[in-house]
């Protein structure tokens, strides 16, 4: 939890999974 920056790439990645899913 010491790198935002691993968060900030994690939640756009799980976004973009279910909405391919969807597709």
């Amino acid at each position: 939890m010491a790198t935002p920056l691993s968060t900030t790439t994690s939640l756009p990645q799980l976004e973009v999974a279910p909405a391919f899913l969807a597709r």
